[in-house]
Order: C-alpha cells, then structure tokens, then sequence
C-alpha cells in the first residue's frame, strides 16, 4: 500500500522553482492511495484524494475495497499508516495473517514500547523479509507514472480526479497485457 500525488502542470517542479514561477503558496494536486499486489503489480485498489494531507485518512476505504476484490494475506505499508486500528482492521475483520507496518515513533525515545497489541508486536518482532515486499508497491507508482505521464490535463478538481482514475486503469489494462491476459 502506498500514496502518490499527480501533477497538476506539464513543467516539472525543479523546472518551475528555477524559473521562478512558482508561486510561494501550498497548491493542492491529486493524491491516488493504492493497495497493489506484489507479484504481478496490478492495482487492486484505488482511492482519488487532495494533497497535501496525511495519507492515513484514505486507508480504510482502500483497504476494504481491495478486500472485496482479491483477498490477502498479507499487508505491507509505510510508517503513515501506523495506528492500531488498521492493524486490528486487517488482522481481524478482514482476515490477513500479518501486517507489515513499521512503528511511526511519534519523537518518542528509540526504546518505546507501544501499550496496544498490534503495534507492541511490531516493535518487538517486525517481519523485515515481508516488508522488503513493500518496494513493490513502490515500484508500481514509479512505472505507473513512467509509463503514463504523471502530470494531469485537467483543470477542474472533478475531471482531475476521473483522470487519476482513468491512468490507474490503464496502468492495469498495460500490466494485462504484459502478462498475455488481455
């Protein structure tokens, strides 16, 4: 599971802060939360957003979605998605044997201990071989946004967000393809 914005202009953000034009206020883009499968990197769900915001708010809808249509066993993600409840959301309403979730320390000392079950598990026995997993999910956004442009031509927040959707599936339908099973 992971969080991607897409761009909302054609010039690159490097381009427009040596130019000079960008302006100095926060503007708001896109942001796809995904919950891929690792092994054919298709995208099992999706959730369209505003940024910036904390990627936290779109995990349930996500991950109930991606339940609905393929079940899993297991669920990596990064350390955004470090509450409780999603670990006891995965584990016990939608049967995943292990969540590979690494402890957001929240500027606590290095030797905390969470109180709660989940996360107290994780602190003491975190599964690295399933989380190194998580790279897949990484590398789904990345040849996501090689493959079909990162940048959105809509100017409208709604359009935006059909289009978001509409490269996701695309994405999808090219990994199809790829696997000879379209």
């Amino acid at each position: 599971m992971d969080s991607t914005g897409w761009d909302a202009r054609y010039a690159s953000r490097y381009f427009l802060n040596r130019s000079g034009k960008r302006s100095q206020y926060h503007t708001h883009w896109v942001k796809s939360t995904l919950v891929c499968e690792h092994r054919t990197h298709l995208i099992l769900s999706f959730i369209q957003g505003r940024g910036p915001g904390n990627d936290a708010a779109y995990f349930n809808p996500a991950i109930q979605q991606a339940a609905r249509r393929h079940g899993f066993d297991c669920l990596t993600a990064d350390a955004a998605y470090d509450a409780e409840a999603f670990h006891a959301l995965c584990r016990e309403k939608l049967g995943a044997r292990l969540t590979a979730i690494p402890i957001n320390r929240r500027n606590q000392c290095p030797r905390y201990i969470p109180a709660t079950r989940y996360r107290r598990e994780m602190a003491r026995r975190f599964p690295r071989k399933i989380y190194c997993q998580r790279n897949h999910a990484e590398c789904v956004v990345s040849q996501c946004k090689r493959r079909i442009r990162p940048c959105l031509n809509a100017r409208s927040n709604p359009l935006r967000n059909w289009e978001a959707q509409i490269k996701t599936l695309s994405f999808n339908a090219l990994i199809l393809a790829d696997l000879h099973l379209l």
